[in-house]
Formats: C-alpha cells, sequence, structure tokens
C-alpha cells in the first residue's frame, strides 16, 4: 500500500537544521513513506509502507545530542517501531540505532533504494 500524502512537513515542524536524511525525503516523494512529523512531537517521524502490507513508524532525532529535547537526549537517532493502519504502533521499538548508515541498511531489508 502506498501513502497518500507526499508532502514533507518535518522541515517545516521542526526546522531544516534537524538532520533528517535526504533519503527519508526520498522515501516520502516516492510515495512509499508518509510524514506524520506534528511540532507537538518531540521528533520528525515517518509511516512507511512495506511491501508486505505492513508498516514501521521511523522517529528520527535531532542530529546534535546537544539540540535535542531535554526528555529525548539520551535516545537513539533513529527508533522503529511495529505500526498498523489503525494509527497504532508497538510500545517499545523493534529496532534502534544513532548510524544513519544502519539505518537505511535496516530498511534495505524491505525494498531497495534508487
Amino acid at each position: 500500500m502506498k501513502a497518500a500524502t507526499r508532502k514533507i512537513l518535518w522541515s517545516s515542524e521542526f526546522g531544516s537544521d534537524y538532520g533528517v536524511p535526504s533519503w527519508v525525503d526520498k522515501l516520502i516523494e516516492e510515495g512509499t513513506a508518509e510524514d506524520n512529523s506534528w511540532h507537538h512531537d518531540v521528533y520528525p517521524h515517518f509511516v512507511i509502507s512495506l511491501l508486505n502490507g505492513k508498516q514501521v513508524r521511523l522517529w528520527v532525532n535531532h542530529i546534535d545530542k546537544a539540540k535535542r529535547d531535554i526528555d529525548a537526549q539520551d535516545a537513539p537517532r533513529f527508533m522503529f517501531y511495529e505500526g498498523n493502519d489503525e494509527d497504532e504502533m508497538s510500545e517499545l521499538p523493534y529496532f534502534t540505532t544513532d548510524s544513519e548508515k544502519e539505518a537505511k541498511a535496516h530498511l534495505s531489508e524491505y525494498f531497495t533504494f534508487s
């Protein structure tokens, strides 16, 4: 299932210096991901539709730990949660990393980046 919205929201909600990787923007532009970022959240988040019909919810913390929300400074930069069509997600992330390379590699298990 392809995401309906292709609008990139995270930069207007959190600022372009937040450092969300360009490959996330590409997933949004392709319709594979939907940007669900909202300024009342701690950091930007995205719903990624997988080929197997499941969803992954990706939360991306600020690239600079010193600029992270005080309650999120110790949180990993990339956090992956299982999601569903009911706008629900797992309570705990199933995969976390501070590495952009590892985050992209994790998603590469589901589809190929162009």
